[in-house]
């Protein structure tokens, strides 16, 4: 389960009804802006991990696995 279902079972429970929409929306922002930040470090992970100094025959498999993970970020 996710932080904003929790959110909005205790906002329901509490009555508080009004705030449902206000969460939703705070939700969706802060997650537009941890994917944007993240999106480009998964793609460019092979180069990051070369330049902070990881081996080849390690930074080449994941980044080939980060590229296979982006979408759990969207």
């Amino acid at each position: 389960m996710t932080f904003i279902p929790q959110i909005q079972i205790s906002s329901r429970g509490a009555g508080q009804t009004h705030l449902l929409g206000v969460y939703m929306q705070r939700w969706w922002i802060i997650s537009l802006v941890t994917s944007s930040i993240l999106f480009p470090i998964y793609i460019f992970a092979v180069p990051v991990l070369k330049f902070l100094g990881q081996q080849k025959d390690v930074a080449d498999p994941a980044g080939s696995f980060t590229l296979l993970v982006i979408p759990q970020i969207l």
